[in-house]
């Protein structure tokens, strides 16, 4: 706050949009109205936005500091108001008095003169260092303004360079009291913002402890006066909290290796000072006033505050000379082994070469600065500090270069490790538009999503998990912890519609960190829709660029391009991804919307992907010609449009999978997918159920267990997880992973399901009834037992009153399949010892899948079910046929899943049919591999009542 200039923005304010900002200053020249007149912003900092004021009853300009609503909100106006009623009374020479502060319509705020000069940190951004005796007389200034309001019983607690003004030369500190009312001695706010500034923060205070005392002011004088004489703060980082890990464990580099020469009783008090225990420092801020006052002396005996020597510049340039030769060594060693081209070394020599006048000039003009010489223009900016980090830019530069020519060679030899990735979460954007366009918006952060899924360097948790938080009003620090994520990218979006040609999108994006929720990165973008693509290529590189992940120019390139040039396309599309979403309900609409895309724009290679996806994922739970066959030419189609990347695998892998049950080839699909986009869910996903059918249940683990860190919130990836437990029969895990998927679903009736199939594994049929009972009032009672009795056959885990309910229903309730429906109740009215009208619906269900079957006759999946349908109708030798021809075309071997339930359904014809010893053929092949059945369930499943007392039987119990 100087000269009438607007102060700049402090460094660690969040952003804001200038809507907010213009709203902003409204509200708070409405709330002061009667006692200060607003004239404009002068900055904003952290905590507070800094306004230039006329104070009504006094006319004479002051400063008004207004705490930013987001604290107002976390922070009692009565704490606070007593807190700067304690500072104000403060009176010294150099602290900044408080004339007035209170609370109006919501907004917290205190008054101070308007200061002509300008801050510490402002002067240390122009000029990097100061001299070192002004340097020492100004940290006394503050102690002395400490050790008064210490002696008050006030500690200030953010002593920072931010805090203290300059006025003719002379320190004025400010903000006593802010850190006390925002939250003691609390390292963050629930607010995320600081309390306390990491680059000077004790290590006490950086610890959270609830006992700060006046040595954490201590501290962070010595803080601010070792970045008064080196250039830079005691410990610096890419993140707060890396400042505070590293100023609990390392030491501050030693002044003197900074600023040669410095005065030993200088570097002996600030090392003092920045003492790590608090007994370890001086113990009063009078004890560093009065330190500060004896080193001052000493060099007000010499020219200037450090003690000229020519050793040390010889000592620089001999270390010089042994680093580069020590660097090119390195180099020369990395080109052989890494097989780069020799103009690469040329090039480690060069800069070398360049290091050397450089040298020799710093040298000379160091010394004339150390005589007490003052350099001006580009002379100031040649010293021992500058050139040493010249050095250093000049090797990462060189290692950039190596880097990214040895990333585009073969590997040599093993395997890098894999670098450490930045976990992002991209939120539902918030469409701003109509209500009909929510799934545009959804769109443009599908794309967003989908580019930084290919950049290397991200791990990006999956859309199910980051989609729950849709228009959540809860902290961002919160949603991203719950994600496990580091960032968060939020946005608002609006299509701005006009005619013709004038349609607009305009979107505001924001990159939040988790730990501080501070903004990282914002900007908004108003384009016209022609150029949708191009704002979504351009918010994931400013999103890598402002977390420092480097893009080579594939990455570019892969960036820009386009998936189709028609708009109408795309918005079918965009359509088409909000069906799928829904499940399996939509399917048919997606399908639908698809083709549409498809039929404008012929080369959309990703409208074909998923339009091959879907159409495999409706043949694989109603197979029929038409969708095996559409899904086949979508799949074709995509692979020649765009045979490398991750989409057109994923179509191919899916296609595989669910129609073919070709698993190899899957797998081999899904790998080359993720060798593209290794942290791509769907890919994850598939690659699980492949290795699971493949029988590699511990590699289908491990892969579910990745998939579940990228996808944390999603009930299907801890639902996956337990049905894989289950099928290992490691029930407690399953149990829980069953109640994690439940917390995050509670009216998901397949996890419903599958948590009572963990008791009845363990032979307690009562305790599966009661979960099937405990389903949450908004589950549809026949809904559930409609799904119940029709997924995995556990029509017998109804109790009486939920079988009654089922024989009263139609087949609308299963969805219009009359197979399922009919095969439900033929095994319920069997169980329930009603042969005739068991016979009858069999019958029922024999002729739907007949039906089926005319286009798809070799289908393992409803020959397996006919079979059963088949004996519930009494039809023995052409149930005993389909049966043993479904486990042919699809055994056990060749799919531990699905070959798995296709030979359950045979022991369930042979039991239907009465014959033991080929049931307990089948029982005992299934209990020899991975599958839900146990021992114990054999003992509660009334399938088998029959075979009680059967000595085979009483063997596979007790083997269990």
């Amino acid at each position: 706050m100087h000269c009438g200039a607007s102060t700049p923005t402090g460094p660690d304010a969040p952003p804001r949009t200038a809507s907010t900002g213009v709203v902003e200053v409204a509200q708070v020249r409405h709330a002061l109205a009667d006692r200060y007149r607003i004239e404009r912003v002068l900055g904003e900092g952290g905590m507070a936005t800094v306004y230039l004021a006329e104070d009504l009853k006094h006319h004479r300009q002051v400063a008004v500091k207004v705490m930013r609503p987001e604290l107002t909100a976390t922070v009692g106006a009565d704490r606070f108001l007593r807190e700067i009623e304690i500072a104000a009374r403060l009176s010294h020479p150099h602290v900044l008095p408080v004339h007035d502060s209170g609370e109006a319509d919501g907004f917290l705020y205190y008054v101070m003169p308007y200061v002509e000069g300008e801050s510490l940190r402002e002067r240390l951004l122009r000029e990097t260092q100061l001299p070192v005796d002004e340097a020492v007389r100004l940290a006394r200034e503050v102690t002395e303004a400490l050790a008064y309001a210490h002696e008050r019983g006030i500690i200030h607690r953010d002593v920072k360079p931010g805090n203290i003004l300059l006025n003719a030369g002379h320190a004025l500190v400010m903000d006593f009291g802010i850190a006390r009312a925002l939250g003691g001695s609390e390292v963050l706010t629930q607010t995320g913002l600081a309390v306390g500034t990491p680059q000077y923060m004790s290590p006490e205070q950086a610890s959270g402890a609830r006992q700060v005392d006046a040595r954490a002011d201590v501290y962070a004088v010595g803080g601010v006066l070792y970045e008064m004489l080196a250039g830079e703060p005691p410990f610096t980082g890419p993140s707060p909290q890396a400042i505070l890990a590293r100023s609990l464990t390392e030491q501050a580099r030693p002044l003197r290796t900074t600023r040669v020469g410095l005065s030993p009783a200088v570097d002996a008090v600030v090392t003092k000072a920045l003492s790590k225990n608090p007994a370890d420092r001086f113990q009063t801020a009078t004890e560093l006033a009065d330190a500060l006052g004896a080193a001052l002396d000493q060099l007000r005996g010499s020219a200037s505050g450090v003690t000229p020597t020519g050793a040390a510049p010889m000592r620089v340039a001999a270390v010089f000379g042994v680093t580069a030769a020590a660097a090119l060594a390195v180099i020369y060693a990395g080109m052989r082994q890494l097989g780069l081209p020799p103009w690469v070394f040329a090039l480690g020599v060069g800069l070398a070469a360049i290091g050397v006048p450089i040298m020799a000039v710093t040298r000379h003009l160091e010394a004339r600065r150390m005589a007490g010489a003052e350099l001006r223009g580009l002379k100031r900016i040649f010293t021992w500090r500058n050139a040493i980090g010249g050095g250093v830019l000049a090797l990462l530069f060189w290692a950039l270069v190596a880097t990214t020519i040895a990333m585009r060679r073969p590997a040599v030899g093993g395997t890098a490790a894999a670098p450490e990735v930045v976990r992002l979460a991209v939120l539902p954007f918030e469409n701003q538009g109509a209500a009909e366009d929510d799934y545009f918006a959804d769109g443009i952060a599908d794309e967003v999503r989908g580019k930084l899924l290919a950049l290397p360097g991200f791990a990006v948790i999956a859309r199910s998990s980051s989609a729950q938080y849709r228009e959540s009003t809860r902290p961002m620090t919160e949603i991203g912890q719950e994600l496990g994520a580091d960032y968060l990218l939020t946005a608002t979006v609006r299509w701005a519609k006009g005619p013709g040609a004038s349609n607009r999108v305009q979107l505001v994006p924001e990159l939040i960190d988790v730990q501080t929720g501070d903004v990282r990165w914002q900007q908004s973008f108003d384009a016209a829709l022609t150029d949708v693509f191009r704002v979504q290529a351009d918010i994931a590189v400013r999103v890598a660029g402002a977390l420092n992940i480097a893009l080579g120019a594939t990455e570019q390139r892969d960036l820009t391009a386009r998936p189709t040039a028609n708009l109408a396309a795309y918005d079918a599309f965009l359509k088409g991804e909000e069906a799928r979403q829904s499940g399996p309900a939509g399917w048919r609409s997606a399908i639908a919307l698809y083709e549409q895309a498809v039929a404008l724009d012929s080369t959309f290679a990703l409208a074909w992907a998923r339009l091959s996806q879907v159409n495999s994922s409706l043949y694989y739970g109603s197979p029929t010609a038409e969708a095996a066959n559409a899904a086949q030419r979508a799949a074709e189609r995509t692979s020649d449009l765009s045979p490398d990347s991750p989409e057109s695998h994923l179509a191919l892998a899916v296609y595989y999978e669910n129609v073919l049950f070709d698993h190899p080839r899957a797998l081999q699909q899904y790998a080359e997918g993720l060798r593209l986009a290794p942290n791509h869910i769907e890919l994850l996903v598939g690659s699980a159920r492949v290795e699971r059918s493949l029988g590699r249940w511990d590699a289908a683990l491990d892969v579910l267990k990745r998939a579940q860190a990228l996808d944390p919130r999603s009930a299907v990836a801890h639902s996956g997880l337990g049905v894989a437990l289950l099928w290992l029969r490691r029930y407690p895990e399953a149990l829980a992973a069953y109640e994690q998927a439940l917390a995050l679903a509670p009216t998901s009736i397949s996890i419903i399901e599958g948590k009572a199939m963990v008791y009845l594994a363990q032979g307690d049929l009562p305790g599966a009834r009661a979960v099937i009972r405990a389903a949450p009032a908004e589950v549809e009672p026949t809904s559930l037992v409609a799904f119940v009795a029709g997924t995995w056959d556990l029509f017998w885990l109804l109790d009486d009153e939920q079988q009654r309910v089922l024989l009263r229903l139609s087949p609308s309730v299963f969805g219009g399949d009359r197979g399922a429906w009919g095969l439900a109740l033929a095994a319920t009215h069997f169980l329930r010892g009603d042969t005739a009208r068991a016979r009858a619906y069999g019958d029922s269900a024999r002729l739907a899948y007949a039906e089926q079957l005319e286009g798809v006759p070799d289908d393992n999946y409803l020959l397996a079910l006919n079979s059963v349908a088949l004996a519930y109708a009494g039809r023995r030798a052409e149930a005993i046929r389909d049966g043993e021809r479904s486990v042919a075309l699809l055994p056990i071997e060749k799919d531990g899943y699905s070959g798995a339930y296709n030979r359950h359904e045979l022991a369930r014809v042979y039991a239907i049919l009465g014959d033991k010893e080929k049931t307990l053929d089948q029982l005992e092949a299934l209990l020899a591999v991975p599958y839900f059945l146990s021992p114990k369930w054999l003992t509660i499943d009334p399938t088998y009542t029959f075979l009680k007392g059967h000595p085979r039987l009483e063997r596979l119990i007790a083997g269990g």
